[in-house]
């Protein structure tokens, strides 16, 4: 459902109930995890960590525990981010983040005693678009700028940056300062002197600007960064593109490329491809070389001839009627920023595709499987929302690829919202076992802005708990509350054992399943990550 309102989407990932988990039976699904591996006659102690994107805990957040004989705690998150409760086998917890009239909330279902979970979210002072509780995604670790006009003042040539937490920056450090109200704070600076633990300067150079900071569009950070030298000898090129873990940048016409990197992005194992490209962006020569640390101050010069770029030839057959279109696409060496080189084609009892791409040690190959509203019998799109998967494989540089749509599906999910029973419908379509179900609904209430994100072991509908009158917001669903949007989403992925493993961390788990390859969002391991979504 999409109706037009300036607010984000939400989304969910999930089980079906039909099977346990990813790894057969006991690793997963509800029937074996949530009630058999536990005493349904005995409670014992669940634990709640919340923290941010840094991993810093979040204190005095409202946290609930619903327990399967309705008996309900409330608590809130001491200063170590923590809650604790005991509760039977199969009980939920609810956490709920508000800022001004605007609720983020969690729930995690079919808990089990012993389990340590940690929600992913941010405090009251900082942007929503840092919040996993309301975007979904965990962002990059970084250090956010405060609200506008305090958070990037300048005088002469000195800016001085005021950040929500402890910024972590030293003198002489270099930071990626981004999203500032005033595009003339942004960029990477040299620290020039870090006066408190939330506050650094930088030599901006000459002109003035306006007072600023991070302003109702977007949360501004400040990124420490490494800085790193790549050499290369030179090609007959009009421009150079630097693949890194950490994206690609474009660094014109020299061979010795220095890269402000995120920090949380560099480090030892990584592979760089130089790709020399045509003022028009044509690749037709790379050079890639594995296992380089990424450390500030280092460099490294790549060895050995340049590589034409090769042909790929991908096979996909056994496509279900779900699926009317493939595109394929192929990341290299990291699947971050944008692709190699991607086709889009019509689904076939058998579709050959051929793309022109580098073959480094490793690379990744993304497919997306679509079907666009009547364009196929058994197309589960409508008006109302779409479905699709996407199936992410880390491979080596092979120039062959092939893939068997039919044995790699999830289950397709529908979502319906149903107002007068204040749920969340969801069809499922298929049977193959999954690690996490995620289901979510944004709605309105006069000035109030609430999203719901909803995890379990099984893709099913959802009745979204009742709770206390006390909670932040008195967020429980009402007849007479607004639809914005919703998204259901199963995930799988074999860097996660199960929903228990899932639920350890379930932002951390969507991103796995996901494998997104947006460099500002965190990346995530995994040799083969399968999302499936409505919205």
């Amino acid at each position: 459902m999409r109706i037009a309102l300036a607010v984000a989407l939400l989304v969910a990932c999930g089980d079906d109930g039909h099977t346990t988990g990813d790894g057969g039976p006991g690793d997963g699904g509800m029937d074996d995890d949530a009630m058999i591996d536990a005493d349904p006659n005995m409670r014992g102690t669940v634990t709640v960590r919340v923290v941010d994107k840094n991993g810093f805990p979040i204190g005095a957040m409202y946290v609930v525990f619903i327990d399967t004989d309705s008996t309900v705690t409330e608590r809130m998150t001491d200063a170590a981010g923590l809650a604790v409760a005991d509760v039977y086998p199969n009980a939920s917890v609810t956490a709920i983040r508000n800022r001004g009239m605007s609720y983020a909330i969690a729930t995690v279902q079919a808990l089990n005693p012993g389990d340590v979970i940690t929600l992913i979210s941010a405090s009251p002072t900082v942007s929503s678009s840092e919040d996993p509780f309301s975007q979904r995604v965990v962002p990059m670790p970084s250090a956010d700028i405060a609200a506008s006009p305090n958070g990037a003042t300048k005088s002469g040539s000195i800016a001085t940056f005021t950040t929500v937490g402890p910024h972590g920056l030293n003198g002489n450090d270099r930071v990626i300062v981004a999203n500032v109200g005033v595009a003339g704070y942004n960029g990477v600076w040299t620290v020039a002197s870090t006066p408190t633990p939330t506050t650094f300067t930088a030599n901006l150079g000459s002109g003035s600007l306006a007072n600023s900071g991070t302003v109702a569009t977007g949360g501004a950070t400040a990124t420490k960064a490494v800085q790193f030298t790549i050499n290369y000898p030179a090609f007959a090129a009009d421009t150079y593109q630097v693949h890194t873990r950490c994206g690609s940048v474009d660094v014109g016409s020299v061979t010795s490329a220095v890269l402000d990197l995120p920090i949380t992005c560099t480090g030892p194992m990584q592979e760089v491809e130089v790709r020399a490209q045509t003022s028009a962006g044509i690749t037709f020569a790379t050079k890639a070389q594995s296992n380089i640390n990424v450390t500030h101050g280092g460099s490294v010069t790549l060895t050995g001839s340049w590589s034409g770029v090769a042909t790929l030839a991908a096979t996909f057959t056994n496509p279900t009627q779900q699926v009317s279109q493939i595109t394929f696409a192929r990341f290299s060496p990291h699947v971050r920023g944008l692709p190699f080189a991607e086709t889009t084609q019509a689904a076939m009892a058998t579709t050959l595709a051929s793309l022109n791409v580098s073959l480094p040690s490793s690379a990744g190959n993304v497919t997306t499987l679509t079907c666009f509203n009547g364009s196929a019998p058994g197309c589960l799109s409508t008006a109302s929302g779409a479905t699709s998967q996407r199936i992410t494989h880390h491979v080596g540089g092979s120039s062959s690829y092939s893939l068997d749509i039919g044995a790699n599906l999830l289950p397709w999910v529908v979502a319906v919202y149903n107002a007068a029973a204040t749920t969340l419908d969801i069809t499922v379509m298929g049977s193959a076992p999954y690690d996490i179900f995620e289901a979510n609904l944004r709605y309105v209430r006069g000035q109030s802005i609430y999203t719901w994100r909803v995890f379990g072991p099984i893709a099913g509908s959802v009745k979204f708990p009742t709770l206390p009158t006390t909670a932040p917001g008195d967020p429980t669903l009402l007849t007479s509350d607004i639809p914005s949007s919703f998204q259901a989403f199963v995930g799988e992925s074999d860097a996660i054992n199960g929903y228990r493993d899932a639920i350890k961390n379930p932002f951390e788990s969507l991103g796995h399943c996901e494998a997104s390859a947006n460099p500002m969002l965190k990346s995530y391991v995994g040799t083969q990550n399968r999302i499936s979504q409505w919205n």
